[in-house]
């Protein structure tokens, strides 16, 4: 689930702790039981340094009031869209990205929240601030396929030209020698240990993804783990460097 998006900080200045705890569990109850119909997402808000909810009007002054009472110092932003609309149409194309066959994979993900323009991360709607469901597809096909999802979704998907997916391998490139072994054996559990790091915050945001393995398959990925999975998934995953790795350290030691 979407929440706080690119662009946005880890202390937000313009919220309280109370605050803070407050969001966090209203956050914790829509993560579980799902978002409202008239909430469209929540980021911070680096121009004005405060947490901010995204609703969907018509809210009205009184829904307004209800989430400000709920979350001590949020702001509270207009959207076209609510989250559970932008997430139904996110669902859709990741279908059609798992239908895809190997060899011709022409979408590449499917993710709620901003895109980046000249190196900038940009938002939508008349604040700029509003989420989409951003699709990266090949671009081959970014022309016809940004007609016909525009001519099914109209503005609640923007399309952009993304690169094609890197084929999974299984353990690690051997690196160039280094010029001492203790750099060289720590410089492979390092990239191991970013691999790793690389692969949990993949799967915190809202995205789908496509990828293809060294065999031809296609492999798509979706959703927003909770930390108990993201807790979950890193002890389960138990990532190590292959067993070239070791004997190459049991030959330098």
């Amino acid at each position: 689930v979407v929440t706080i998006q690119e662009g946005g900080g880890p202390a937000p200045e313009g919220t309280d702790d109370t605050g803070r705890a407050a969001l966090d569990d209203l956050l914790s109850d829509w993560e579980s039981n799902g978002y409202p119909d008239d909430i469209g997402g929540v980021f911070y808000d680096q121009e004005t340094g405060k947490m901010t909810i995204l609703l969907v009007r018509p809210g009205g002054a009184e829904r307004e009031k209800e989430l400000k009472a709920l979350v001590p110092g949020i702001e509270i932003l207009p959207c076209a869209y609510s989250y559970n609309e932008l997430l139904r149409v996110q669902n859709e194309i990741i279908k059609e990205m798992s239908a895809q066959t190997a060899g011709n994979v022409t979408i590449y993900s499917a993710g709620i929240g901003y895109t980046t323009i000249d190196g900038k991360v940009a938002g939508f709607g008349e604040s700029g601030k509003e989420f989409r469901v951003v699709v990266s597809v090949d671009e081959s096909v970014y022309q016809e396929t940004a007609d016909r999802l525009y001519a099914l979704y109209g503005d609640k998907v923007y399309v952009e030209a993304g690169t094609a997916p890197v084929p999974m391998i299984d353990g690690l490139v051997k690196p160039a020698p280094a010029k001492s072994n203790a750099p060289w054996t720590f410089a492979l559990f390092a990239a191991a240990l970013l691999a790793a790091l690389a692969t949990i915050f993949t799967l915190t945001r809202r995205h789908g993804r496509v990828l293809q393995t060294v065999n031809g398959n296609t492999v798509t990925t979706s959703g927003r783990s909770t930390r108990r999975q993201v807790e979950k998934a890193v002890r389960e995953a138990a990532v190590s460097p292959g067993d070239a790795v070791f004997d190459r350290i049991k030959r330098d030691i």
